[in-house]
């Protein structure tokens, strides 16, 4: 169901360690639910036919990486939220339907 993998989400958040390495595998698939419930798309979307994100645009995965950093960094509940304005403004376009 991730649209993108724990290996992007770990170097987007600059871990070299293996000790978050199941907390990361949630944190990708919940900030892919999070991204992919906003744009209203199904949890398989950009899914190939074995299970990994496939076609998934550039603003899209970059968006899903922002929330991944944002729910790591932030598992205190403290930061902001992570599905920002900004965050949503990067990826409108593919909302379904979207609209202005």
């Amino acid at each position: 169901m991730p649209i993108v993998t724990m290996e992007q989400v770990k170097s987007w958040c600059e871990v070299d360690h293996d000790e978050d390495d199941a907390k990361l595998e949630q944190i990708a698939s919940d900030a892919s639910e999070l991204v992919l419930n906003y744009l209203k798309k199904p949890v398989d979307y950009w899914q190939s036919s074995a299970g990994e994100p496939a076609g998934v645009p550039g603003s899209v995965r970059a968006a899903t990486l922002k929330v991944a950093a944002s729910l790591y960094e932030n598992r205190d509940g403290s930061g902001p939220a992570a599905l920002s304005q900004d965050i949503k403004d990067m990826i409108h376009r593919y909302r379904d339907p979207a609209m202005a």
